[in-house]
């Protein structure tokens, strides 16, 4: 009789917490994000800009909540996808150049595996670009489908909570300014009626472009391409809709880092980093972000808190130890320091490292190799016709010092009111009434780089030989003295003050040490350089790093063409490929290289990109290609 009491009672107690349990399921949220590239919340209606027309994104963010200061934490597209898939900054673990492939240890994860365990159909439409080495078993572990036909309507079981991912390239750099003017016209204008194209009369330039018709036209493409990337959000706004899903899931909208034009994207600065975000959250989850349909959100949200957020509202998990954002949603919300930092480094075949912070109105950078310009010579630039017009006004002088400077060496420092100086145009650094400002900023981005043990102070050649044998981010934490380096690399740019510390860190047994030194001198005037010793640190030098750098200093301080020479044949015969990277992009940045240099990298140039394949075989044709004037058509931006 017992036995049957408590049978009966279990059966009761099943069927009346069944509905529970499935209730408890059932509110587990779908979540789509749709992401688009290169685009700054500058030029999106919803953000102020009346040029543009963005119906579905403005719709979006009428029923959702506007991010207003949302961050990317790279301003170049792989190395900010590495983050938002890893939660992990790449300056933390040496991820941080464009389409590099270094190993992460096994303990790093895609955020979405976690989802993908706890019951969520996983899929990804269709970009990856996670910078990172075997990307093939990562994707599997991440994504229940991956591809141009992956999306949640494709799951099995239907009331399985979804996590889609739609990403659209139609405002892509390439798209924008990029290709040519047929192709721009097929494939972008053709998507729009008539009365929908935006006509370039009238349209508002930047002030570092000149306000011209070319750079009008430019403006127009850009925000015709954008219309085109409204549509597709749409598109996928009404999949949700009409699988009956649009009051179960909650839509992300966002872009991966700053607009893909000059002196945005690939520039560290607010210009580079920002991104507009849009969150439209259902009346039943409205408990994960309780603000009113229409409003703003002003605190911080960057790349590296997307993960941990996810983890938690969907999976309701813990973040892991190693992630170290900060969940912005949900019950598990964490407070922000409202300090945000973004990091920019080796772009194709440009090397440059700069790091930025963010604080209330204020924003700091430091440029780590200011004889450099923002806008190198870089293959994937140089064939947009916007950037040809605009070279050729520099070579004519009929630029402002505004537009020019993008051409020019830059400040080892900047700091920009944000707030009164939207396009970053007044550098405040010398202006004695923000010292204090200057002085925290440059504080803050201190921590912020020992926080992480920046590895950005590392260049990638010899990333490169420790990833051969090492994962970098287990290297870094017995063998990575950051402020060691940090140290030295910060006196680039410092003037004379530091002269004869770098002088005598040419002789330093650490071969870091003395790229940073060299980078230094080369930031020195030539007057105050002892050309005798550095041409004995010349000689001397083993570490070929180390020797390219001093070849290009020796060459621009004292004009001695044998330095050049030696480049074109350390190009010619060096098994590194990095090294050859480096070399060329020496040549690549001159002007005015000696017909004899030119010549030997015609001769050799088919040999030396036959021979180095891999990550490095686009840079080295990119650079080798603009010292013998040859255009690449190449979309590896």
């Amino acid at each position: 009789m017992h036995k049957h009491i408590q049978k009966y009672t279990t059966v009761l107690i099943v069927i009346l917490t069944l509905p529970f349990l499935l209730f408890g399921q059932q509110q587990k949220p779908n979540i789509v994000w749709i992401t688009i590239e290169d685009t700054s919340p500058d030029f999106i209606g919803c953000y102020g800009n009346t040029q543009v027309k963005t119906p579905n994104i403005d719709a979006l963010a009428a029923e959702g909540i506007r991010f207003t200061n949302a961050f990317s934490t790279n301003v170049v597209c792989s190395p900010s996808r590495h983050t938002i898939i890893t939660g992990v900054r790449t300056v933390e673990d040496g991820c941080g150049n464009h389409r590099s492939s270094f190993k992460i240890p096994g303990y790093v994860r895609g955020f979405t595996s976690y989802l993908k365990n706890a019951g969520y159909f996983t899929t990804n439409n269709q970009k990856t670009d996670y910078n990172i080495a075997d990307s093939k078993s990562f994707i599997a572990n991440n994504w229940s489908l991956q591809g141009g036909k992956a999306d949640f309507t494709r799951r099995e079981n239907k009331s399985q909570p979804f996590f889609s991912v739609f990403n659209f390239n139609e405002s892509h750099q390439s798209r924008t300014v990029g290709n040519t003017k047929d192709w721009y016209e097929k494939n972008i204008l053709n998507q729009l009626a008539p009365d929908e194209i935006i006509q370039s009369d009238g349209l508002e330039v930047p002030p570092f472009y000149k306000n011209n018709d070319n750079n009008r036209r430019n403006i127009a493409r850009l925000y015709n391409a954008l219309q085109v990337t409204d549509k597709k959000v749409g598109s996928i706004i009404q999949l949700i809709k009409n699988a009956g899903e649009w009051e179960n899931t909650i839509v992300f909208f966002f872009s991966d880092h700053g607009q893909g034009m000059p002196r945005f994207k690939t520039n560290s600065s607010r210009l580079g980093a920002q991104v507009p975000m849009v969150v439209r959250i259902p009346e039943k989850f409205k408990h994960l972000f309780n603000l009113k349909a229409g409003s703003s959100f002003d605190e911080l949200v960057t790349f590296e808190d997307l993960a941990p957020t996810m983890i938690s509202i969907a999976a309701n998990q813990k973040k892991p130890d190693y992630m170290k954002g900060r969940v912005f949603m949900g019950d598990k919300k964490e407070i922000t320091d409202n300090v945000f930092w973004c990091s920019r480094d080796n772009t194709d075949e440009v090397i440059d490292m700069a790091r930025t912070v963010i604080k209330g109105d204020y924003v700091y950078t430091r440029i780590y190799y200011p004889h450099l310009p923002v806008l190198q010579q870089q293959a994937y630039y140089n064939r947009s016709d916007m950037l040809v017009e605009m070279r050729a006004d520099f070579k004519e002088h009929t630029l402002d010092s505004l537009q020019a400077s993008i051409f020019m060496p830059r400040s080892a420092e900047y700091l920009f009111n944000r707030k009164t100086d939207r396009w970053e145009t007044v550098n405040l650094v010398n202006d004695k009434r923000y010292t204090s400002v200057l002085h925290e900023m440059r504080n803050l981005l201190k921590e912020k780089q020992v926080k992480y043990a920046d590895l950005g102070f590392v260049p990638e050649t010899v990333l490169a030989q420790i990833n051969r044998d090492q994962i970098l981010l287990t290297w870094k934490q017995k063998n990575y003295d950051v402020n060691k380096y940090r140290n030295v690399a910060d006196m680039v740019g410092r003037g004379k003050l530091y002269l004869r510390q770098q002088m005598k860190l040419l002789n330093d047994k650490d071969s870091l040490l003395r790229y940073w030194a060299v980078v230094g001198l080369r930031n020195q005037k030539t007057n105050d350089l002892d050309i005798v010793m550095l041409q004995k640190a010349f000689a001397s030098e083993k570490s070929d790093f180390v020797k390219v750098e001093m070849a290009e200093l020796l060459y621009h301080h004292f004009k001695n063409e044998q330095y050049l020479h030696w480049l074109a044949g350390i190009i010619a015969t060096s098994d590194n490929a990095y090294i050859v990277r480096q070399a060329a992009m020496k040549l690549a940045n001159n002007d005015n290289l000696p017909e004899a240099v030119v010549q030997k990298i015609k001769e050799v140039r088919e040999a030396v990109i036959a021979k180095h394949k891999g990550d490095v075989n686009y840079p080295i044709r990119a650079a080798l290609g603009t010292v013998v004037k040859l255009k690449m058509e190449d979309d590896a931006g």
